[in-house]
């Protein structure tokens, strides 16, 4: 198990040897509590990892983890969307549901971490396709 410090350093260098100019921005490494600055946090504590996000003064959800793949796969989900959120919007094709853009850069992101990476974001974007289709015009 991690230190909140060595998992910090683990998930930096691990996303920063393969996209060296991506930003990890709004990951705090640290413990976070009710009445903690909004935002995300991400430690190890009591033998475990929490992937936990506050708002408005309390603590809104708190994923307790037990392998450093599952908190990088976590990391990757929040610094990645930014990404191709930023990249759907600026390729947007008229008459097309956004996501089509979305989520191929996701995959194309994901698939960059290794095979596994890429599968479980595949299947990820399926399960959300199942529930609410692709709406082109």
């Amino acid at each position: 198990m991690l230190s909140t410090v060595e998992l910090e350093i683990y998930i930096k260098k691990s996303i920063k040897d393969i996209l060296p100019k991506v930003e990890i921005k709004g990951i705090n490494f640290c413990v976070g509590y009710n009445n903690s600055p909004e935002g995300t946090y991400v430690f190890s504590e009591d033998g475990k990892y929490h992937f936990m996000f506050t708002e408005k003064g309390r603590i809104s959800d708190d994923k307790e983890l037990y392998d450093v793949t599952e908190v990088l796969l976590n990391v990757l989900n929040a610094v990645l969307f930014d990404i191709s959120m930023e990249y759907a919007i600026e390729n947007r094709i008229e008459g097309k549901d956004f996501r089509r853009s979305l989520f191929k850069k996701e995959i194309e992101l994901f698939s960059m971490f290794g095979e596994d990476f890429k599968q479980r974001k595949s299947k990820e974007i399926q399960e959300i396709l199942l529930e609410n289709p692709y709406e082109d015009e």
